[in-house]
C-alpha cells in the first residue's frame, strides 16, 4: 500500500473499528469515548458480550460488519491480540492501531505473541502502529479524531508529537493543554512491530496541519534511512525536527582495535545523524517544550541579523548578553537607533544593545523603544526582558509585546520574570503567539535554536565528490587478506590501499635486516621513522615497535635490534614481516581521520585533533558516509582546537584543504568497501598551508 493511502488512513479514516470498545471502567471505554467526541465517521465497536456501546450497535467480531472498514484499533487482552489480527486480514483493514500491552515489554512469551501478530501482519499486508502504545490523535480544525486512551483531547495546533513513551507523550500533551498549546498529531509509537519513526515521519511529511514535529525517541531503527526523510522535512519542506533522544551516556567502551571503534559510541552516532539531517536534539523535556512553542508561533530570524535585548534591569541584560555570547548569537548593531532611544529613556539607562531602559519603565517607554528596535533593519530577533517594578504592569507589558512585534515578521521571545506577578500575563503572550519564558537563558537557548535551523534552510545540497583511483588494487589486496584468515591489514599493506586511493603516504620500504634498513634509511633521506610490521602487533608504541627521529646509519642499526628486541620480548609468538622504514615529517601538526561500518547506520567517519591523547581529549566529530565537500569542511571546522590547526600565537595556518581532500577519499573507500569495518589515519600529519600532509600510521580492519 503506497505512503499516501496509509497517512489517509491512520490520519483521516473514514470508518473505525474499536475491538474491545466497552461501557466498563478501562482502555476499552476511555477510547471509544474519545472516538465519540470529536470523530466524524462512521464507529463500530466490537465486542462479544454487547449488542451495543453507548446506544451504537455493536458487533462479534469484525467479519460480521457489512461495510469496509478503514482502520482497527485493537484494546484487548495481548493473547488474543493474535486471533483478532486474523480476523482483521480476513476483512482486509488494512491498518491498525494495537494499544494492547503485555508484549516483549513483559517476557518472553509476549515477545512470541508479538512475533505472531508481526508476521500475521506481514501475511496479510496491514500496517501496524503499536503494540503497548496509547494510540494516535489527528487533530484538525474540521475533525478531532482522538484514538488514545488519555483522558483529554487537546485543542488543534501545528505541533506534531511522535512519542516512543506513552509516559512522556501523556505528559506532554497535558502540560500543552495547560499552556494552550494545541496538536496537529499526536503519535504514540510503542513496541514499533511494524511502523516505525521513519514510517511515522513520511506520514507526517506532507501533513498540511503540520508546522513543527516534536519526537521522543529511545531507538532508531533504520538511520540512515531517518537522516534521508528528515533531511528532505527540514530542508525541502522547511518543517523544524525537535528530538529528544535519550541514552546520550556511555555504555562502556568496547574493545576496538581502532580508536574510532573506542571513541564511536552510539551517541556519537546518533549527534552526528541529527546534524547530517538538520535536526535539532534537546536534552531535556522543558528544552522539548520550549523549542516547540518558539518554531510553532514566531517567524524564524534572519539569519545574518543579530538579536537586540531590551530590558528594564541591568544586572539580567548583562546575563543575558553571556548567554548570547555562550551560544554564539550576534548582537545586533543599533547604534542608528541609539538618538531615539536617548530621547525615550532616562540619561542613566543605556541605548547601547542590550537597550536598558531603567527600573521605572512603564508598558509606554517600553513600547516606544520596543517599535523603534523593531523597525530597525540589522535586527532579526528581540528578546523583551524584564524584572517586576511597581511601575509595571505586567499584563499591560504583554500587550505591547504582542502589538509591537506582530505583523514585523521579526523573531520576539519574552522573559517576564517573577511567579508572583501571576499567570495573566503569560495567558496574554501565549494566546498572542509570543513564546514566554521565566529567565532569559532558556529564552536565547531556543533563540540559539531557531537560528542554527534559519542557517540549515540556507545551505545547498552539494554533489558528492568522486576521485579516479584504483579498486581493483584495494579488492586485490583486501582477497588476499581474506585467504590468510586476517582481519587486520598490515601496515605495509594499509599504505598500498591509500595510494590506490590518493592518498599523501610518505616514502616507506618494507626490510628485514640491518643493511637494508640502512639503505632504505639513505634512498629516503634522513631522518626517518621505523615501525614493526606485523598483523600480531597492533599497538606498536606500546610493544615498543616503533622509533623516531633516526638521522644517521648508526641509529637506524641500533633501532633495528631494538625494535625487534622489544617486539619479541612483548609478543614472543608474534609473526614478524619485516620493519617499515618511513620519511619522518616534521613542522606539522597531528590529526585523525576514522572510518566505521555500523550495522544500523552504515559506513560513519571521525575527524579530530590526533596523535596520543586523542582518546584522553576526544576532540573528535562524525558523520555519516558519503560527504560533501561542505560537509568534510564543517568536520574539519567544527572541532574544539580548530584555532591550533589555523595558526594560534603567529604560527603558520595548517592546510585544512589538504585534510578535506583525505576525508573525501576516506569517505569513498568506506562507501566502496564496505568490509572495511574500522579504519584509523593516526596521525594524518598536516604540513603548513600549501605543503599538504602525510598519512604516519595507518590500521585497517575488515569483517
Amino acid at each position: 500500500m503506497s505512503t499516501d493511502n496509509i497517512k489517509n488512513i491512520f490520519l483521516s479514516p473514514s470508518s473505525i473499528a474499536i475491538i474491545g470498545a466497552s461501557e466498563k471502567p478501562g482502555v476499552g471505554k476511555a477510547i471509544f469515548l474519545n472516538i465519540l467526541n470529536g470523530y466524524r465517521g462512521k464507529i463500530y465497536p466490537i465486542t462479544p458480550s454487547s449488542s451495543s456501546v453507548f446506544g451504537i450497535k455493536a458487533y462479534k467480531s469484525v467479519l460480521d460488519i457489512p461495510e469496509d472498514v478503514d482502520l482497527a484499533v485493537v484494546a484487548t487482552p495481548s493473547k488474543i491480540v493474535p486471533s483478532v489480527m486474523e480476523e482483521i486480514g480476513k476483512k482486509k483493514i488494512k491498518a491498525s492501531i494495537i494499544v494492547s500491552a503485555g508484549f516483549k515489554e513483559v517476557d518472553e512469551s509476549g515477545a512470541k505473541l508479538e512475533q505472531q501478530i508481526q508476521e500475521i501482519g506481514r501475511h496479510n499486508g496491514i500496517r501496524i502502529i503499536g503494540p503497548n502504545c496509547l494510540g494516535i490523535m489527528s487533530l484538525t480544525e474540521q475533525n478531532l479524531v482522538n484514538l488514545t486512551f488519555l483522558k483529554i483531547t487537546p485543542k488543534y495546533g501545528e505541533i506534531a508529537l511522535v512519542s516512543q513513551s506513552g509516559a512522556i507523550c501523556a505528559a506532554i500533551v497535558e502540560d500543552a493543554m495547560a499552556q494552550g498549546i494545541g496538536f496537529s498529531k499526536v503519535i504514540s509509537m510503542g513496541n514499533k512491530v511494524d511502523m516505525d519513526e521513519n514510517d511515522i515521519l513520511e506520514l507526517l511529511e506532507e501533513d498540511p496541519s503540520t508546522k513543527v514535529i516534536l519526537m521522543y525517541l529511545e531507538d532508531i531503527h533504520d538511520g540512515r534511512r531517518f537522516m534521508n526523510i528528515a533531511k528532505r522535512i527540514t530542508l525541502e519542506k522547511r518543517k523544524p525536527i525537535i528530538v529528544l533522544k535519550s541514552g546520550r551516556t556511555p555504555e562502556g567502551a568496547k574493545a576496538a582495535m581502532s580508536h574510532t571503534g573506542a571513541l564511536m559510541g552510539s551517541d556519537e552516532i546518533y549527534e552526528s545523524v541529527f546534524k547530517q539531517s538538520g535536526v535539532i536534539r534537546v536534552d531535556t523535556m522543558q528544552e522539548l517544550f520550549e523549542l516547540s512553542t518558539a518554531f510553532s508561533k514566531q517567524p524564524l530570524p534572519v539569519n545574518d541579523k543579530g538579536v537586540v535585548i531590551v530590558s528594564n534591569a541591568g544586572g539580567p541584560a548583562i546575563i543575558s548578553t553571556d548567554s548570547c555570547s555562550k551560544y554564539g548569537i550576534q548582537m545586533a548593531d543599533i547604534s542608528n537607533s541609539k538618538d531615539v532611544i536617548s530621547k525615550v529613556i532616562p540619561p542613566h539607562g543605556s541605548s547601547k544593545n542590550p537597550v536598558d531602559i531603567v527600573g521605572d519603565a512603564d508598558f509606554n517607554r517600553f513600547e516606544k523603544v520596543l517599535r523603534e528596535v523593531l523597525s530597525n533593519p540589522n535586527v532579526g530577533s528581540v528578546v523583551t526582558m524584564c524584572t517586576p517594578s511597581a511601575t509595571l504592569d505586567y499584563n499591560e507589558l504583554a500587550k505591547t509585546i504582542i502589538r509591537t512585534s506582530k505583523n514585523t515578521g521579526k523573531t520576539m521571545l519574552a522573559a517576564l520574570m517573577g511567579l508572583a506577578e501571576g499567570l495573566e500575563n503569560k495567558q496574554i503572550l501565549s494566546e498572542g503567539g509570543v513564546p514566554h519564558f521565566m529567565y532569559a537563558e532558556p529564552a536565547i537557548r531556543a533563540l540559539e535554536s531557531m537560528y542554527r535551523f534559519s542557517k540549515w534552510l540556507n545551505i545547498k545540497n552539494d554533489y558528492i565528490k568522486t576521485f579516479s583511483v584504483d579498486k581493483d588494487k584495494v579488492r586485490d589486496i583486501l582477497l588476499d587478506v581474506k585467504r590468510q584468515g586476517r582481519s587486520n591489514l598490515l601496515e605495509d599493506e594499509g599504505y598500498e590501499v591509500l595510494k590506490a586511493y590518493g592518498f599523501p603516504v610518505p616514502k616507506s620500504i618494507l626490510v628485514n635486516n640491518e643493511n637494508d634498513a640502512i639503505s632504505a634509511s639513505n634512498n629516503i633521506g634522513y631522518p626517518v621513522v621505523m615501525k614493526i610490521s606485523s598483523k600480531d602487533v597492533i599497538h606498536k608504541s606500546d610493544a615498543g615497535g616503533v622509533k623516531v627521529g633516526l638521522k644517521n646509519d648508526d641509529e637506524v642499526r641500533n633501532a633495528f635490534n631494538l625494535i625487534l628486541h622489544s617486539v619479541k620480548t612483548h609478543y614472543p609468538d608474534a609473526a614478524i614481516n619485516g620493519i617499515l622504514v618511513q620519511e619522518m615529517i616534521t613542522n606539522s601538526r597531528e590529526t585523525i581521520l576514522g572510518a566505521k561500518q555500523d550495522k544500523l547506520f552504515g559506513a560513519l567517519l571521525m575527524f579530530g585533533l590526533g596523535g596520543i591523547y586523542v582518546e584522553i581529549l576526544k576532540d573528535v566529530n562524525f558523520r555519516l558516509a558519503p560527504i560533501s565537500e561542505s560537509e568534510a569542511k564543517v568536520m574539519v571546522e567544527s572541532i574544539k582546537t580548530i584555532g591550533l590547526l589555523k595558526g594560534a600565537r603567529g604560527e603558520k595556518p595548517s592546510d585544512l584543504s589538504s585534510i578535506v581532500d583525505c576525508l573525501l577519499r576516506l569517505s569513498q573507500l568506506v562507501i566502496d568497501f564496505p568490509e572495511i569495518e574500522e579504519f584509523d589515519i593516526n596521525p594524518l600529519l598536516v604540513l603548513e598551508e600549501g605543503k599538504g600532509s602525510r598519512v604516519a600510521d595507518v590500521r585497517i580492519g575488515i569483517k
